[in-house]
């Protein structure tokens, strides 16, 4: 069978798991970042972000590794919202990169303004990126779909990448309404560049909600300071596959998180959240996805440990359908492409439906 079939069926089965039913096989997401692209091509990750012709060969390679399930996209990692808004970024050359904060006072929060994607930033960089790659591909006479990012950061998650972490928090006990501020422009940020990232691409899509800092707020917080935030997101772009993503501590936030409007909630690891209590608290609410460790088993365990654990995975999470296997975070840096490819073979090894007829 080759690639681009794969992915096509793949896609079709996470269609149908993400209406929490049973396709004929538990399907399998891929969260291939560039820094994975560049590090297995062979080339430092900052030389491959700002050469778009570099970053597509090495996209395309890790497409034909693994099976057509790899986007093909711009990819500035996590800093294309701070980077508009006015956020210094560190760039090393071999690592991701991160946004310096630069929100200190109340003061600087009145000031902020929601940044023009057509012109401020790496938003105005990840257009150009797109509209090139596309017309490589094109040239190229490969069939294949170019994306936008579609990857929003969460308001809080925004929020404090631009003010410190530390700092935001402090604020919702000592100064909420200087909070909500900063969280509000946060959110008319990222749904500005959702909705031009549409009007780029010229068709739905749907929304990859990365919100990891969320995952450090108690329930009351996280409805007071986040929930509000993230429905707001999601509210303009209605789609059968909006994900919310965080692979930080949630376990003290599931029974919110189905409230948040998302479809999909990609979690984190066994360590930071049990996916059998996940499915037995929300499995008939959203489609699970997750939750092989990225770090201790993908990265650095055996094949048969990655095998074991998929297995467990499926067993714990795919019965009754809405279950996507995936790594608990991203496919990144250092993680072998052998145990990405026990990760795909697994679901087909052990996630045929019905389930039963596999067990012995």
């Amino acid at each position: 069978m080759v690639e681009e079939d794969i992915s096509k069926i793949n896609a079709e089965r996470i269609l149908v798991t993400a209406s929490l039913e049973e396709p004929d096989q538990v399907p399998v997401s891929l969260l291939v970042v560039g820094d994975w692209c560049a590090w297995s091509y062979g080339v430092n990750e900052r030389q491959a972000y700002f050469c778009p012709d570099t970053l597509l060969d090495a996209m395309l390679t890790a497409r034909r590794k693994f099976h057509g399930l790899v986007s093909i996209k711009p990819d500035f990692s996590v800093v294309i919202e701070p980077s508009a808004l006015g956020s210094k970024i560190r760039w090393p050359e071999d690592t991701t990169p991160w946004a310096i904060p630069f929100i200190e006072t109340a003061e600087d929060v009145d000031r902020l303004e929601v940044p023009d994607p057509y012109r401020d930033g790496l938003m105005a960089a990840s257009l150009e990126v797109y509209r090139y790659m596309k017309r490589r591909i094109q040239e190229m006479g490969l069939k294949i779909n170019v994306e936008m990012p579609y990857g929003l950061r969460g308001p809080f998650t925004l929020g404090g990448m631009l003010a410190g972490l530390e700092r935001l928090i402090q604020w919702l006990y000592r100064r909420p309404e200087t909070a909500h501020l900063l969280l509000r422009k946060c959110t008319e940020t990222v749904v500005t560049w959702g909705r031009t990232q549409r009007e780029a691409s010229g068709s739905s899509f749907p929304v990859f909600l990365a919100d990891d800092y969320s995952g450090f707020l108690s329930p009351k917080l996280f409805k007071e300071f986040s929930l509000l935030y993230i429905q707001d997101v999601f509210k303009p772009f209605n789609h059968p596959l909006n994900t919310y993503h965080n692979d930080a501590q949630t376990s003290q936030l599931l029974q919110l998180l189905p409230e948040t409007g998302m479809k999909i909630f990609h979690m984190g690891s066994p360590r930071t959240v049990s996916l059998r209590t996940a499915k037995k608290e929300i499995g008939d609410r959203v489609c699970l996805m997750g939750n092989v460790d990225p770090l201790k088993t993908l990265t650095f365990g055996t094949p048969e440990e990655v095998e074991r654990q998929c297995r467990e995975a499926i067993e714990e999470g795919a019965p009754s359908g809405g279950f996507i296997l995936a790594p608990g975070g991203v496919v990144g840096r250092g993680m072998p492409a052998e145990n990405v490819k026990i990760l795909i073979e697994a679901a087909e090894k052990h996630g045929k439906y019905p389930l039963s007829a596999l067990r012995t």
